[in-house]
């Protein structure tokens, strides 16, 4: 699995008969693959995980692999049974992952690499109903509970007529079935499971699986079935006992049926303990521990009254997800759009994904919009523009660099140890979204890291072996139309970034100012308590033109905009540490001045917005 998954991100898909050329340009992914964070880090893409299974520390309950016990409740051991699991995986796979980093140009990573997922708070989709298992209290934004994933298959099922003809000469029956469990010894547990049934006198289907159950002989309330899609047989039953996977634990509460779980491995313990927390079918027995003493009860409870009303509840709440709509929801929400799309695009009709960064410009751009610029067209036109960089107009060719998305990079993993436990429950520990620009020596990369641009949104990297993921042609074949509407899109977003840089006067980096909260904490301190309501005021200023005016959110705008409303960057007028201890040289006090700042801020996006209305941008 780990030596495949580079060549199924990487190259032509084998069943494609045109062999078309293939680059990802996101990955989506399982723990199981192992490589996923080694791939993205390579190619330079955001990585989701999506996963039915509770693969994320949480105090709630252990992870599954660890074999701990779920009725301990909330405790620091569940969320640490992670850690040791995670980490018992890196030691039997981490050799050959460090192999596969070795052969794509990324350096060597120790021990660390068991829990970079949650380092680095890679965004998770849950595929899974927060109606069965909610998401727990200390899962952070970046993780989903989204609900099931369903597939379609009792389209193209042929039910036996014998099957048809038990289903028919009685009540519904309880279904038996193990899936792609191998049980030690199927003779035992099908002896256990006549025995219960002719006690109680239950209608039971017995389905084999990778073990057969039944045989000859079977009483007549008992039908032996062999393989038969779940979304036809459970709709059909009385109640289901199963191994608890999670698509089959899903498909049983999804036709309303009460539910029993004899667990084997992994997350079928947990999916155990869900039924029960959630009093949707019976207590959970291991197979090995099955007595028909324990089938006799569990029958009886299948049966209850009350039993089958949650059931049915259950399903009920199934039917009001729709859990790929909202996987693919998630997905879209946690792709960091401002890094990766090609800031021209923000003005054409369709968004593209960024291949280059031009330094004169301070843009991101696609190899189209590149090769446009580098014309003797597009030259000209940007030497017209009042508001182009002096550099430009004076003649001197543009400058590029390979740019792409990195959402985790080698250098940091280094710092991030130790984060681990009670430090990662910290929301502002969460690790910065950034781009990465790629150069050709070390030196370079020491010169443009210096430079004040970079550091507010970028890593300036070197790498003796990285992917181009797509080259670029300087006579790539552009349409006059295209080409017109590419020319337009760039005097717009020249102009319209001239307008930006106003909101960062001072050059300096919006992300390394005091965050409003603690600001406005100390102003409160102090008892400026109105500064407060100027706190308010001012998202509500932000919030409110943005609604009303179909304000276009150009990516570095977006970028601070999202920034401030999540309080990570404040205005001029609350960094100056002077004005907590009243040793400011200027009489205003702290909120005089944050009132003047909101008023600067209203006058600046009037501005933009009327800018924005004069040439025509549209809300996208």
């Amino acid at each position: 699995i780990i030596n495949s998954t580079w060549p199924a991100c990487t190259q032509p898909d084998p069943e494609d008969p045109l062999k078309r050329p293939f680059m990802a340009d996101a990955v989506i992914s399982n723990p199981p693959t192992f490589a996923h964070f080694h791939i993205a880090e390579a190619l330079c893409v955001p990585l989701q995980m999506m996963f039915p299974q509770p693969w994320t520390p949480t105090r709630a309950f252990p992870h599954p692999y660890s074999n701990e016990p779920y009725d301990r409740g909330w405790s620091w051991r569940n969320w640490y049974s992670y850690e040791f699991a995670e980490t018992l995986q890196w030691l039997g796979v981490g050799s050959m992952i460090n192999s596969l980093r070795k052969n794509m140009g990324i350096p060597h990573c120790g021990i660390e690499g068991a829990s970079l997922l949650t380092i680095h708070r890679i965004p998770w989709v849950k595929m899974w109903s927060p109606a069965l298992a909610p998401k727990p209290d200390d899962w952070g934004n970046h993780i989903e509970v989204v609900g099931n994933f369903f597939t379609v298959e009792a389209s193209n099922y042929n039910p036996p007529q014998s099957l048809l003809d038990f289903l028919a000469a009685g009540e519904p029956p309880i279904y038996i079935g193990f899936g792609s469990v191998v049980i030690p010894e199927p003779e035992k547990i099908t002896s256990l499971i006549v025995e219960a049934a002719v006690q109680t006198k239950t209608r039971v289907l017995l389905q084999s699986g990778w073990s057969t159950l039944g045989g000859d002989n079977m009483p007549p309330n008992i039908y032996c079935l062999g393989k038969a899609p779940h979304d036809w047989l459970f709709p059909r039953m009385g109640a289901v006992i199963h191994h608890g996977g999670a698509g089959t634990v899903a498909a049983g509460l999804k036709a309303g049926k009460p539910t029993m779980v004899c667990p084997f491995n992994a997350d079928q313990f947990f999916w155990g303990e869900m039924i029960k927390q959630s009093q949707c079918g019976a207590p959970a027995c291991p197979v090995k521990k099955l007595t028909t003493a324990i089938l006799v009860d569990s029958f009886s409870t299948l049966k209850s009254e009350q039993i089958k009303k949650r059931a049915v509840e259950m399903s009920e709440a199934f039917a009001k997800e729709d859990g790929p709509a909202n996987g693919m929801a998630a997905f879209h929400k946690n792709l960091p759009s401002h890094l990766i799309v090609d800031d021209i695009s923000v003005f054409l009709d369709e968004v593209i994904l960024a291949d280059v960064y031009c330094m004169e410009l301070n843009l991101k751009i696609s190899n189209e919009v590149r090769a446009v610029l580098c014309s003797e067209r597009g030259q000209k036109v940007l030497r017209s523009l009042p508001e182009t960089p002096q550099t430009i107009s004076q003649g001197q060719p543009l400058t590029f660099y390979d740019y792409s998305y990195c959402d985790f990079s080698s250098a940091s993993i280094l710092k991030k140890k130790g984060l681990f436990g009670k430090k990662m429950l910290d929301e502002n520990k969460s690790t910065r979204r950034v781009g990465v620009i790629f150069v050709d020596s070390l030196f370079q990369a020491r010169k443009l890291r210096k430079n004040p641009v970079f550091s507010h949104f970028m890593h300036v990297q070197y790498r003796k072996k990285r992917v181009n993921r797509r080259q670029y042609n300087p006579n790539m074949a552009i349409s006059p139309e295209r080409f017109e509407q590419i020319i337009c899109a760039v005097e717009k977003a020249i102009k319209a970034m001239e307008i930006f840089r106003r909101f960062d006067r001072d050059g300096s980096n919006f992300l390394d100012q005091t965050e409003l909260s603690v600001a406005i904490r100390e102003l409160v301190v102090t008892n400026n308590l109105d500064a407060l309501k100027l706190s308010e005021q001012i998202q509500d200023v932000v919030s409110n033109i943005i609604q009303n005016n179909g304000l276009i959110h150009f990516s570095e705008f977006a970028y601070w905009m999202k920034c401030f409303n999540e309080g990570k960057i404040v205005l001029r007028g609350v960094k100056d540490p002077k004005l907590w201890s009243g040793q400011t040289n200027d009489s205003k006090t702290a909120v005089q001045i944050l009132q003047e700042d909101v008023q600067s801020l209203k006058n600046e996006i009037k501005e933009l917005v009327e800018f924005l209305k004069i040439h025509g941008i549209e809300r996208k």
